[in-house]
């Protein structure tokens, strides 16, 4: 049976329930005929989202090698292997384990993460992975600017980079490790892999990608108005939003009383003291009531219309006239009174409110799709070797499982 349409309370709440067949409420009863009783399992469990592994700065997968069925493969190279080990050749340069371990902790300082001393090894050891990819990806590309600018206009960018290094980021560093001097900060960035010499050519490498990405990837490209009303056509149901309400409830559930006649009557004697004696419905509901939230007076906040277990009680919250009382609700677990204070109607974000995000969405997928053609095209012309080629999933690793949430 579909929920009964919501009606509004006008006369005093009967004691006296209107059941053909009362029933005692314990594990073995059944509902009285023609009962409109929920299912208990109406909620279906949502299902987990992937675990986000650290995005890649910029780039695409490479293709994944074959693993073994259910076995379980670390993502990072063995702990033990020393800085001076090459993690990656791009070209003819080499990449070394010490300077991905370097970008490590350069990440973790910037993204100020705790991450407790027992853990930091392994922490060290799965982040060297997709750390590695960004640096062979920006080594590509820094390889690319070298090659292709001038050597005089190259001699000029260093002066500028190194100047700016001095100025800004040399500052930025003694403070942030709490030194006087530039040899006290270079004793400080070893103890955690790095050194001053591997921060200025690190500095100088990322202002070089940057600045060969914005000559070679546009940073506004055009988007035109009828791909923009496509693209918003096309996934209307994702601009649709539905409707929500906040509420009172007062409640008796089944499992606290001996029948269902006399749960009638204690829900019929709690809406009349709101009803007919101006009871205050939050004190009536933390003393009486036996919903979930009785001990908050019964609110329940914003609520999305289709999200209640009970489907009786749903259709009353998104129907009732506001501040109006409702009739008694029958469910599964109990009865019900409710009180709508708030609603806001469901509907659809119109294009000129979607506009803005859809455009900024359409050229990130344009700059994206510019970068891989470049970067395979880098690829194409500069060999690439790492210590993860012959590992299952390559650079880019495995990918993470989907798992159900068991809630």
């Amino acid at each position: 049976m579909t929920p009964q349409p919501a009606q509004v309370q006008t006369q005093p709440y009967s004691a006296a329930p209107q059941l053909n067949n009362p029933m005692r409420i314990d594990s073995g009863g059944q509902p009285p005929p023609g009962q409109n009783l929920l299912r208990p399992d109406a909620y279906t469990p949502q299902q987990a989202q992937p675990q986000p592994q650290n995005p890649p700065l910029l780039g695409t997968p490479t293709q994944p090698g074959a693993a073994a069925p259910n076995v379980q493969v670390l993502p990072g190279p063995p702990q033990e292997m020393p800085d001076t080990a090459i993690a990656a050749k791009v070209g003819t340069e080499a990449i070394l384990i010490g300077d991905v371990r370097a970008m490590t902790f350069d990440f973790i300082q910037q993204k100020k993460l705790d991450i407790p001393a027992d853990q930091l090894k392994d922490f060290v050891a799965m982040a060297e992975r997709p750390l590695l990819k960004q640096l062979v990806e920006m080594k590509l590309i820094y390889n690319d600017a070298m090659h292709n600018i001038p050597a005089e206009g190259l001699k000029k960018v260093q002066g500028n980079i190194n100047d700016a290094f001095d100025k800004e980021q040399l500052s930025r560093l003694m403070k942030s490790n709490n030194v006087a001097t530039k040899q006290e900060l270079d004793a400080k960035l070893r103890e955690r892999g790095s050194s001053l010499d591997y921060e200025r050519r690190s500095f100088f490498e990322k202002m070089m990608y940057s600045g060969w990405m914005q000559e070679k990837i546009k940073k506004d490209p055009e988007v035109p108005l009828a791909d923009i009303l496509g693209n918003y056509e096309q996934n209307a149901k994702s601009y649709e939003f539905p409707a929500k309400a906040r509420f009172e409830e007062l409640m008796v559930a089944f499992n606290r009383y001996p029948d269902k006649a006399t749960a009638w009557a204690a829900i019929a004697e709690m809406g009349n003291r709101v009803m007919m004696q101006g009871a205050n419905f939050a004190d009536v509901a933390k003393e009486k009531s036996n919903g979930p939230t009785a001990a908050s007076g019964g609110v329940y906040d914003w609520t999305t219309q289709g999200s209640l277990s009970a489907k009786e009680v749903d259709a009353q919250v998104f129907g009732l006239p506001l501040n109006r009382l409702s009739e008694i609700i029958a469910s599964d677990r109990g009865f019900h009174i409710v009180r709508v204070l708030e609603r806001k109607e469901g509907g659809r974000t119109s294009f000129a409110d979607a506009q803005a995000e859809i455009k900024k969405k359409l050229k990130d997928e344009i700059r994206d799709k510019d970068f891989k053609k470049y970067l395979d095209e880098l690829r194409m012309k500069t060999p690439v070797w790492t210590i993860y080629d012959d590992k299952p999933g390559g650079l880019d690793g495995l990918p993470q499982p989907r798992t159900e949430s068991n809630f």
